[in-house]
This record gives structure tokens, C-alpha cells and sequence, in this order.
């Protein structure tokens, strides 16, 4: 997706009803009911959905529409009374709504701009300003973080989605509890029982009910730092990776608990020191795998070491009796699989892709080091497209739950520099905004092998070698 412009290229993205898959995780009814209403999808943040995608680029359609140079967010709404959806966008400068079918905007609410705010915005916080962990609850409200606030966004006139945008309300939950200096809201959930979760940069994690008039929060470590998004499960537990640790705090349905004897739990995954990713530690959003009562159930991320990154599974409930555990690792630990793609090394600053016991993980490790965090940021934004700098290698891994093991599936040399992958189960094809020979495009690639077939293909964008093209973090 381009910084500049909104495509719409999926079909993965349709806007229907659906029934559950087995590997589909359990349906939140507090969401709104559509095909993607919070980013990655869903709380378990897989990526991937049970509807049809894409099987042949002739089928594409690209449409452009114009607006600001920012990572632009899309979640869908569910139907209307006149039987139709709206896409809401949120970028750094805006909140939009857009007719999916003519692809206009519907309206348009400016945000207060950066640059006008009162404090500094440090890299790691662009993304909490940008609203890039938001979702639409069942009423088709819009909820973002913004600094230090929860805003809910909705149409004027109730059920007519070609109103107006309004704030219907907003919360800073500074007079709620003591932030620290500089911190921010980085991201937004909805529990199975409709309640906001958020999550801030320096620990913070809160839930409070959608009208705002009960809250409560935890503190995780104050020396851990976060730069990912959580996800939550349909039995109260919530994931947070910080830098150096995976935590799981526990929603009781009344108070929240880092307490074992209520389901959480806290495990080392590395050293933030030796972390080969933009920011320290993990680079991925933990993504949860095991949807069925039978499944093996695990909490799924990158942990950033050098010069290799490892995908890790975390045991997501009670560790089973008869595990061992894996040498030098935290017991709660189930697998470690080291990314291999060639003698530069791996780096992961993307969610993972999930989908029953698969896991895509692509690589992010650029051609040059450049220094400071925002040297790395401006390369994965604007220059990563050269054959020297762009990253290449995508891997698919997946648990064998007899030998208790995680298999390399297959590889590919295929260029993802830094969008996140989607994925269709009806298609059986993995999707990424990609880029070959400096041209951008959509990538798709059989999810059982990843080898190029009939219905593999990459659809390049016209034009799209200019680095207004660059996907800057948004979803295939």
C-alpha cells in the first residue's frame, strides 16, 4: 500500500458474512462483523482470512486515492441498513471514511497535526500517533489512540454511512493513573466481553469500558520497553512482548491479574542488547496460534537476535506435564527456529503470518546499516528498493504436534522489504506487497509450497517505481 495513495487490490478483503473455519479463531461479537475490522484482522493478529483472494492478476483492478504522505490504516465496517460497508482510514493528518465500491472518500476529519502538539515525537511513538492499532466495534465506532487519549470516531446520523465523520467521545487517560514523560497509548483492543484494552510505550495496560466509565491497569516492568501491539484471547488472556520478555496478563471479567494463580505468566525470550531490528527485541506483534479445544495453543514472535532472527513459540496455557523444555530457554518456551536467508543475516520487523500451525516470516534485514533508529527508519520507508539495500527472503515454518517440533516448510527469494502479509484460506495463497527490480507490486505465493505455479504470481503496480509506492508498513 502506498504511503501517498489507497488501493484496492484484494479480494481477500470482501465485505460478507462468513462461517467459521476450523482454523479460524472464535468470532469477538463485540467487533464489527466484517472481513477485517481491526488491524491484522482480529485479536489473535494472524493476518489471515477464510475468504477468497486473488487467484488471477488479470481479475486486479488498481484505483488510486489521493491523500497524505503517512502509513494509512483500513478497517472495514460491518453492513449497513442499506446493505453496504465503509472502509475507515486513519493516517498521522486524518480520519477517513470511503465507499469501497467507487473508491471515494465519503468525508474527511483532519487530526491536530503533529507539529502542533505540546511534546516530541520520538520514532517509536509514529505509529501510536498514526493510529495504526485501531479497531470498529459492533456499532461501526471507530477507535484510535491518540497521544495520551482514546478517541471514538462515528457517523453523524446513526445507520446513514454516507454522514459526516464526528468525535463521539473521547478519553486522556493521564488523570486515570501516573504515565511517565513522553508516554503514549501505542495500541487498542476489544475483550470478548466489549471492553478497550490499550497498551502504552512505557507498560502501561488498561481496560475501561466502550462509554469510559469504569477503569483499571496494570504496570509490567518499568525497565521493559514495548514498540509492538498485544493480542488477546477469547479466555481473558492478554500477550505483550516487551524487549525482553513475553508476558501474558489475565482479564478475570472483573480485575486484571499478572497473578499465576489466575493464568498469567512472564518469560525471557533475549537480550534487547543484541536485538538485530530496528527497535530493541522483538519486531512483530505476538500472533496467536491454536484456535480448536484440541489444538496445541501458542503465543507466536520473532525475538530480533544477531545475525539471525528465531521464530518463537510461546506454550499459551498451562505448560504440559510431560514437556522438558528446550536447552537454555525459559520452560514455557515450545519452539525456537533460527530465519535463515543468506550471509547477511535476518531481521523481522513485521507480524507474523498464521494460519492453523503455518507461520510466514519475512525478512527485513536491510543492504546497509545505517545508524540511529530514525537512519533505519528512513530506510525502510523511502530507499529500500535497490537490489543492494532492499531485504530479500520470505520462510514458512510450521508445528509438527507429534514430534513437538517446528519445521522449515519452505523459502523464498522474493523481496517483502516492509508490508505485512496477508493471507487467504479459501485460496490457499499468502499475499505480500513486494517489490522486484525496484518496481512494487502484489506478490502472491502458494501457501502449502511457496513455489511459483499457475496461480502464483506478482502483479507489478504501474509506475511503481517511485517511492511513493514504498507499501510503509501497511497490509497487502
Amino acid at each position: 500500500m502506498s504511503s501517498r495513495s489507497l488501493r484496492v487490490a484484494l479480494a481477500l478483503l470482501v465485505l460478507s458474512s462468513f462461517a467459521l473455519a476450523d482454523d479460524e479463531p472464535p468470532r469477538n461479537p463485540f467487533l464489527a462483523r466484517s472481513s477485517w475490522p481491526m488491524t491484522h484482522r482480529d485479536n489473535y493478529r494472524q493476518g489471515s482470512s477464510p475468504l477468497p483472494g486473488p487467484e488471477d492478476p488479470s481479475a486486479i483492478e488498481i484505483r488510486n486515492l489521493q491523500g497524505d504522505r503517512t502509513p494509512p490504516l483500513q478497517l472495514y465496517s460491518g453492513k449497513y441498513p442499506d446493505g453496504k460497508s465503509v472502509v475507515w482510514n486513519c493516517s498521522l493528518t486524518h480520519i477517513s471514511k470511503i465507499d469501497p465500491e467507487s473508491w471515494t472518500y465519503l468525508d474527511q476529519l483532519e487530526k491536530k497535526p503533529i507539529r502542533d502538539m505540546d511534546r516530541n515525537v520520538t520514532a517509536d511513538q509514529i505509529f501510536a500517533y498514526a493510529g495504526a492499532y485501531s479497531f470498529l466495534d459492533c456499532n461501526n465506532d471507530f477507535y484510535t489512540p491518540y497521544v495520551t487519549s482514546i478517541r471514538v470516531y462515528s457517523d453523524a446520523v446513526r445507520g446513514r454511512r454516507d454522514s459526516r465523520i464526528v468525535l463521539r467521545r473521547s478519553v486522556d487517560i493521564t488523570p486515570l493513573l501516573s504515565l511517565d514523560s513522553g508516554d503514549s497509548i501505542i495500541a487498542l483492543g476489544l475483550s470478548w466481553d466489549g471492553r478497550i484494552v490499550y497498551l502504552t510505550v512505557h507498560g502501561v495496560l488498561g481496560i475501561l469500558t466502550r462509554e469510559f466509565t469504569e477503569h483499571q491497569s496494570v504496570r509490567l516492568p518499568s525497565s521493559e520497553q514495548i514498540y509492538n501491539a498485544f493480542a488477546m484471547d477469547e479466555r481473558g488472556g492478554i500477550y505483550v512482548v516487551t524487549d525482553v520478555a513475553m508476558h501474558r496478563v489475565q482479564w478475570t471479567g472483573t480485575r486484571l491479574s499478572r497473578a499465576a494463580k489466575d493464568g498469567a505468566w512472564s518469560a525471557p525470550y533475549g537480550d534487547s542488547e543484541g536485538s538485530g531490528n530496528t527497535f530493541a527485541g522483538s519486531g512483530s506483534t505476538p500472533t496467536l496460534m491454536g484456535t480448536r479445544a484440541t489444538d496445541d495453543r501458542f503465543v507466536a514472535i520473532t525475538d530480533g537476535s544477531k545475525p539471525n532472527v528465531n521464530v518463537l513459540l510461546f506454550w499459551r496455557d498451562r505448560i504440559p506435564a510431560d514437556w522438558t523444555g528446550l536447552p537454555g530457554l525459559d520452560r514455557r518456551i515450545a519452539a525456537r527456529a533460527e530465519v535463515r536467508f543468506d550471509e547477511g543475516g535476518s531481521a523481522n520487523e513485521q507480524s507474523l503470518l498464521v494460519r492453523g500451525y503455518g507461520v510466514v516470516v519475512v525478512n527485513n534485514k536491510y543492504g546497509i546499516e545505517p545508524k540511529g533508529t530514525l537512519g533505519k527508519a528512513a530506510v525502510a520507508l523511502v530507499d529500500n528498493a535497490p537490489r543492494l539495500v532492499a531485504p530479500y527472503g520470505i520462510s514458512k515454518f510450521e508445528w509438527d504436534p507429534k514430534a513437538r517440533h517446528l519445521c522449515l516448510r519452505w523459502t523464498s527469494d522474493e523481496s517483502c522489504p516492509n508490508g505485512v502479509p496477508t493471507m487467504s484460506a479459501a485460496s490457499n495463497l499468502a499475499y505480500f506487497y513486494a517489490q522486484r527490480n525496484g518496481v512494487w507490486g502484489l506478490l502472491a505465493l502458494d501457501w502449502t509450497s511457496g513455489e511459483e505455479g499457475d496461480r502464483d504470481f506478482f502483479f507489478p503496480i504501474p509506475g511503481g517505481r517511485s517511492p511513493e509506492y514504498n507499501s510503509c508498513f501497511s497490509a497487502a
